[in-house]
């Protein structure tokens, strides 16, 4: 029977535009593993790997022929094409050359790497076993489960468990032995009994007591956590780089290859060159920055032409920019990711921005355009996944069978009644798994993988994680913003047991912030009244930067650093506010909600007292009055459940307020930029391993490109000098013009 797996099949839907950028969540999406085969014919005609290579592709090859073909050869090795051969057994399901490799790994010179990543996803052997769900790969790598790090993390959190998917049999597997639910130091071999501590207790059921009430059982990860670090950042799906590993780059003084050289006639041609490069590296803004760079390196060093320099950077982001109503996030992120490198270059040569502010304001009125412009195709996302994903999915049976006064309870009572006599089929039917179309229905995982593409295309294209935090954290408020006005506005879900099945509902979400937690690294080398003034100082001089007066500030729309006596800091105008670790930031949004769900847990439990409400105020502090008080006076009473007696004190509180206090939260909200300094950028981008990446250097491709767009322009220079078309130029007759006479003509005159 063939059933449609609803991993794969599940779909937006709901939205006719579609979100392009969400395709890399797919899991039927082939374009990973399409990338791995493809680079397999990088290194078909070497000597030494190309007879190893072909293998793969011959069906008909045996493991005979494979051992021979890799008996002498560093097997870890993967120069030529970025990928190790254990990824490429994994990835073409050759069990037999696996087989092979693993029987001979201890009789190598160089002891094998199991745990071997490859270049494009910086994912190990064992993970492409489970995103590609190659069950009997993974069994095999299993015997050698000591030798395996089954805890690792890509800079973005990608695990085992992220990677496999539940229902599927190596999801099973890895269940049944507890992968998922240990810790590091508690790795065992796999193929022996797991330690059982108290065989006769089962915690099974204090698990899930504990996750109904909103709670985890390993609550043990501090917020403060930080699973992100710069240097680690992964060059996900990225080919390996045609520049040097030993490369260089004087952003002092302009070296041979390091400008671009053009004139005004090249500009045309050059943005359209730019144009071309993210088709042809999809993944690498970088690149498409460096060429803009050495232009404007050119035309500032060597002509100190304002015109040139500001034609070839609007020219060449208007190329790059998606329109407005594009809501691929790919491509939003892909113009965002080449920003952030422009930027980086520029400040880092420390004389261009100085002398065109204008371009640095430029660069940060489109970047904030186009943060709010992917949190929007965000929200636009979220937006019909909201009512049935969070506020009306339901997993304790409890919560769909209550019984509320005045409310048509009768067919109700008897579902009821019928479930009692039929306890013990209810319970066999809750062991198990759900089916196939109540897996494809919206549910708090499904927004888990929308936040999860947003961090995806950032760290895709090696955004800095500042601008990451800002991005997120402008959808994770207009998330509970949205959540907590429709709890407001809803009869139906202003209940306690609506109230509990929302706080688990959302307890996934924060799950998840937890386990992709990370935390942007303030610049140490940077000291408090330097910060204070940054980003004005990459314009100004220190003395000269007024910060009593923003009006005469040359830059606008910016967040500056604001110090504060004590963290955490829940001021949004500072910029210090992104430095938090995004566990942090995402609880301080969602405090409101979570209030909400607490005062409508307890609300009808509580004494009608003023000191009672005094309490009950001071701890939700987030809340106000006329918000408890509207929730009360909407709220749905379950048949056994007494009338809140805390309403008539409220509304007298309410009526005694000189001000009317706000109900709703705000939707819409500005926003401003936290730019990262010269250190954060350079933390990232110089200090990593493979920074030569990053450097603004050209590709020998692009390179090739851009000769030929000059030397064609001046080509056409020359053929027209050669031709003489205007060398010689007959003079109007006197009787109709005056006489044409350049020494004594003045500009002002008129020729005729």
């Amino acid at each position: 029977m063939d059933i449609e797996d609803p991993w794969k099949s599940a779909d937006s839907g709901s939205s006719p535009a579609g979100l392009g950028g969400f395709g890399i969540l797919q899991r039927g999406n082939d374009d990973q593993l399409m990338k791995i085969k493809e680079s397999l014919k990088k290194g078909l005609n070497d000597t030494t790997w190309g007879p190893v290579y072909k293998l793969f592709e011959d069906e008909d090859s045996s493991a005979m022929e494979f051992e021979a073909a890799t008996e002498k050869i560093d097997v870890n090795e993967k120069h030529l094409t970025g990928v190790p051969l254990l990824t490429y057994c994994v990835a073409f399901d050759r069990l037999s050359f696996l087989e092979s490799l693993l029987m001979t790994k201890d009789n190598r010179k160089k002891k094998m790497d199991l745990n071997v990543k490859d270049d494009f996803n910086k994912w190990t052997p064992i993970m492409w076993c489970c995103y590609l769900d190659r069950y009997s790969c993974l069994t095999e790598l299993m015997r050698f489960s000591d030798e395996l790090d089954l805890y690792y993390k890509t800079a973005t959190g990608q695990s085992l468990e992220s990677l496999a998917v539940p229902g599927t049999a190596i999801y099973g597997f890895m269940d049944i032995h507890q992968v998922f639910t240990k810790k590091p130091q508690q790795v065992e071999d796999l193929y022996k009994a797991p330690a059982d501590i108290n065989p006769g207790i089962d915690s099974t059921m204090d698990e899930l007591n504990l996750q109904t009430a909103g709670l985890r059982v390993h609550d043990d990860i501090d917020e403060d956590t930080a699973y992100f670090h710069p240097a680690e950042r992964s060059t996900a799906v990225e080919q390996p780089p045609d520049i040097p590993p030993e490369s260089e780059f004087n952003y002092k003084i302009l070296e041979p290859r390091q400008y671009i050289v053009f004139t005004s006639l090249d500009i045309d041609k050059i943005a359209a060159l730019v144009e071309t490069i993210p088709n042809k590296f999809p993944h690498k803004p970088n690149i498409a920055a460096a060429v803009t760079f050495q232009c404007i390196r050119y035309a500032h060093h060597k002509r100190n032409n304002r015109k040139m320099i500001e034609s070839v950077y609007d020219l060449c982001l208007q190329k790059l920019c998606p329109p407005e109503e594009d809501q691929d996030i790919l491509k939003k992120s892909y113009a965002l990711g080449y920003l952030n490198f422009l930027y980086y270059y520029l400040y880092r040569d420390e004389t261009v921005l100085p002398a065109y502010p204008n371009i640095l304001q430029n660069i940060i009125d489109t970047m904030l355009s186009l943060i709010k412009s992917l949190s929007s195709a965000i929200n636009n996302r979220l937006k019909p996944l909201l009512v049935p994903g969070i506020l009306e999915y339901t997993t304790i049976s409890d919560v769909k069978e209550t019984l509320y006064k005045n409310d048509w309870n009768f067919f109700k009572k008897r579902k009821i009644n019928r479930l009692k006599h039929d306890s013990y089929d209810h319970i066999l039917k809750q062991l198990y798994p759900p089916s196939v179309k109540e897996q494809m229905k919206p549910s708090p995982l499904k927004i888990v993988q929308i936040f999860g593409a947003l961090t995806y295309v950032f760290d895709l294209h090696s955004i800095h994680p500042v601008l990451l935090q800002q991005c997120i954290s402008i959808s994770a408020k207009w998330l509970a913003h949205t959540i907590f006005n429709e709890l407001i506005r809803s009869k139906q879900l202003l209940s306690r047991a609506h109230a509990m099945q929302i706080r688990l509902n959302l307890s996934i979400l924060h799950d998840w912030v937890k386990n992709h937690n990370f935390k942007v690294d303030k610049p140490e080398l940077m000291d408090t009244f330097m910060w204070q003034r940054f980003p004005l100082t990459i314009v100004q001089d220190v003395g000269a930067i007024d910060l009593s007066d923003p009006s005469k500030q040359p830059i606008k729309n910016v967040l500056f650093y604001k110090p504060v006596a004590e963290e955490p800091c829940s001021d949004e105008t500072n910029s210090l506010f992104f430095y938090q670790p995004f566990a942090r930031i995402w609880q301080y949004h969602f405090e409101p909600v979570y209030q909400l769900l607490q005062w409508l847990q307890v609300a009808t439990s509580l004494e009608a007292s003023e000191d009672v409400m005094q309490s009950t105020l001071k701890l939700f502090n987030r809340l106000n009055a006329t918000q408890l008080y509207k929730s009360l006076d909407r709220y749905r009473y379950e048949i056994n459940e007494e009338k809140s007696k805390m309403k008539k004190l409220l509304r007298q509180r309410v009526k005694a307020e000189k001000e009317e206090e706000p109900i709703m939260l705000e939707t819409e909200f500005d926003v401003y930029l936290a730019l990262p300094t010269l250190h954060e950028l350079y933390a990232l981008y110089d200090e990593c391993e493979s920074s030569y990446i990053y450097l603004p250097v050209l590709p020998v491709e692009i390179q090739d490109e851009v000769d030929d767009v000059h030397d064609q322009v001046k080509g056409d220079q020359d053929l027209e000098t050669a031709s003489g078309t205007f060398e010689n130029m007959d003079e109007p007759k006197p009787a109709a013009h005056a006489v044409w006479s350049s020494n004594d003509m003045k500009l002002q005159e008129n020729p005729w």
